[in-house]
């Protein structure tokens, strides 16, 4: 009897050697759900968590094939996107998910922590016209969101009316990240056009700055949309499953902490 075919989440996005960020930790988080986990490499990166060197995106006709193939071969019920590089491969990324239509968790991507630009300025205008309308989820951190927005963000009201435009672009629902703001207790803003809006807040947890935690819950949500959970679970699972992995991260080296999942 030949083997079941297992269900796959693809993350497209940049690739952080260290591994604290990126399409690794991408993987990490839906490997923590009993999912495989397919990438495709759009921006590779030199970075350590403490200092960017550089980043380069790839070939777009290469990052096609890629997708392509993935699609063709394996049983992919969700899409994962982060750091694109520029317009023409946020473009062409956009085409393609049009036609292929699963559910597709957005999180625009522009610097990374450390300072290093991971999508350019007519990128993020092709992010906007192209990817949010399509996404079943964006996921912008404060920062990320006044860039899309043109306002700042700073505060939770201001994040709301960030979330309230973020779902006139087009998208079925938004994320905002509030793990920046200052104080003890942490805010984020969900808003769907099925739920209305909602602040999800927690006590902050003492466990100092940790890497890639925006890029494991975009994707820890992916996975559980590609369960079958509704969006309002999925985020909430998510964001319950983020946490222990921050309260359990690890120092690999110089700089930040990385996040610890339990495999399933």
């Amino acid at each position: 009897m030949s083997a079941q075919k297992q269900i796959t989440v693809l993350t497209i996005g940049g690739l952080d050697p260290s591994g604290g960020a990126g399409i690794l930790a991408d993987a990490r988080a839906i490997k923590s759900l009993g999912l495989h986990c397919a990438a495709v490499c759009a921006v590779r990166t030199v970075q350590d968590g403490v200092v960017f060197s550089s980043a380069v995106a790839q070939d777009v006709p290469l990052i096609i094939a890629e997708i392509e193939s993935i699609f063709e071969h394996q049983k992919v019920r969700a899409v994962k996107i982060g750091a694109l590089g520029n317009s023409k491969i946020v473009n062409a990324v956009g085409r393609l998910m049009f036609n292929y239509g699963q559910p597709l968790v957005v999180d625009p991507v522009i610097r990374s922590t450390s300072g290093g630009e991971l999508l350019d300025d007519d990128g993020v205008i092709a992010m906007r016209d192209r990817l949010i309308p399509m996404a079943a989820l964006v996921t912008p951190n404060l920062a990320e969101a006044s860039v899309i927005c043109g306002i700042p963000v700073g505060n939770v009201e201001e994040m709301t009316e960030a979330a309230r435009i973020v779902l006139g672009l087009g998208a079925r629902a938004v994320l905002i990240k509030g793990g920046h703001l200052d104080g003890s207790r942490v805010a984020d803003v969900f808003a769907s056009r099925e739920s209305g809006t909602i602040v999800l807040e927690d006590d902050r947890l003492d466990v100092g700055e940790v890497r890639g935690t925006g890029c494991a819950l975009a994707s820890l949500i992916a996975a559980r949309l590609a369960c079958g959970v509704k969006m309002p679970d999925a985020v909430e699972g998510a964001r319950e499953i983020l946490r222990g992995a921050m309260a359990r991260s690890v120092k690999t080296g110089v700089g930040p902490s990385v996040l610890s999942f339990i495999d399933r």
